[in-house]
This record gives structure tokens, C-alpha cells and sequence, in this order.
């Protein structure tokens, strides 16, 4: 088979999914419709599991589970910004952790709000300025996130799904010797999660202040 051959398959193939995205979200809107009429949520977050888990117990191709989860939670994305757009609040600035976290499970289509603080989280959500807030709860090298676990006890809001996500943190200068450092920036749990390391190089003593985010800590 030569590489037109090839790509002409491709070509019917992607017009095959385009036939049939557009079949699903038809369908999609129609159980919008029914949910709107009933008064239920659109977001069901173990609709969507379960949906996931069939797939890739069936799945013999080549596609991994982590392809299968990226593929889908996207087109239900996609699905539930048809129906309803979405503003999903996040412990900002972009590029966080909890923005990554935010973006597996709400993809691309969703209005994103970085908000610099958890409680700032909660307020959004509880004015109606966002939909959804997606917040750290938990560590698994350095535990309970303090502000998070403080304001579920003080908002009316309830969790409704959870998102894993593996956290790789970088040691960033611009100066040549780290012995000529004096002050370190970092979210405060990241300062617990990187103590061993920080011993190991003898930047524990030195002045560590507490910001936002990593990734405002990068900046």
C-alpha cells in the first residue's frame, strides 16, 4: 500500500469520526434537554468513569488507557461546553499544577479563571462566577492541604469528582553557585515536599518565602 493509499484511509476514517462525532453530540443534547427538563446536573463525573472504564476494558489496539482518557475526556468536554459553557476557577497562575489538573478534566473549550488564593476558589464558585473550582486537597509526600480541607468546612460546596496528578518539581536559578543563594520562592507544601532535598544541597537554612504557586514561584 503506498503512503496516498495510506493517507486516503486516514481521510475516510476522520470523515467517518466527524459523521459520528456529530451523531454523539446530538444524542448529547438530547439528554440535555431531558436532564434540563428533570432539574438534574449536567456534569456526572461517574457517568463518565464508566464510560472510560467499558472502553478500555474492550480496547486490543494500540491506543494506552492514558490515550483513552485524554481522547474522551476531552469529547465530553467538548459535549458539556455545547450544552452549557463552563468557567472552572483554579488555584492559578496558568500553568499550575491544579490549571493541569483543571484542563484533564475540563478541556480545552472551558473558560479558565486563575484565582491566587483556595479561599478565593471558593467564594467564585459560591458567587456563581465559576461553575466548578478545582482545588488540592491532598499530598501524597506531604498530606492535607490545610486551606482546602479549612474551607470545605466553611462553604456549602460539595466535591464531586477527583483528578490525580503526578507532581515533578523543578529546582530553578539563575545564579552560577547555589551557595550564593539567599532566598528561595515556592508554594509552602512544596517546601515540605522538597525538604530532604533542600537538606542534601544545605539550602534549609537559608530565607524560604512562601508564594501562591510554583509556577509563581518560577516567575
Amino acid at each position: 500500500m503506498t503512503l496516498d493509499d495510506l493517507r486516503n484511509k486516514i481521510d475516510n476514517i476522520d470523515d467517518t469520526l466527524l459523521k459520528l462525532y456529530n451523531e454523539r453530540m446530538e444524542l448529547v443534547h438530547q439528554v440535555g434537554e431531558l436532564k434540563s427538563t428533570a432539574g438534574a446536573p449536567i456534569y456526572r463525573p461517574e457517568r463518565e468513569q464508566a464510560i472510560l472504564n467499558r472502553l478500555k476494558a474492550q480496547n486490543s489496539g494500540k491506543l494506552t488507557d492514558d490515550a483513552i482518557d485524554a481522547l474522551f475526556l476531552e469529547m465530553f468536554a467538548v459535549a458539556r461546553n455545547l450544552e452549557l459553557p463552563e468557567a472552572v476557577a483554579y488555584l492559578g497562575p496558568e500553568a499550575s499544577f491544579t490549571h493541569q489538573a483543571a484542563e484533564s478534566k475540563f478541556g480545552a473549550l472551558s473558560a479558565y479563571l486563575a484565582i491566587s488564593s483556595i479561599p478565593g476558589i471558593f467564594r467564585e464558585v459560591e458567587k456563581g462566577t465559576a461553575k466548578f473550582g478545582v482545588i488540592p486537597i491532598e499530598n501524597s509526600s506531604n498530606g492535607i492541604v490545610t486551606d482546602t480541607i479549612n474551607c470545605l468546612d466553611e462553604y456549602d460546596l460539595k466535591i464531586i469528582a477527583e483528578v490525580v496528578v503526578d507532581v515533578h518539581l523543578a529546582f530553578a536559578t539563575i545564579n552560577e553557585d547555589i551557595k550564593t543563594l539567599k532566598r528561595i520562592y515556592s508554594r509552602d507544601i512544596a517546601f515540605g515536599q522538597c525538604r530532604k532535598f533542600l537538606q542534601d544541597l544545605g539550602l534549609d537554612e537559608i530565607e524560604h518565602i512562601p508564594v501562591e504557586s510554583t509556577a509563581k514561584a518560577a516567575k
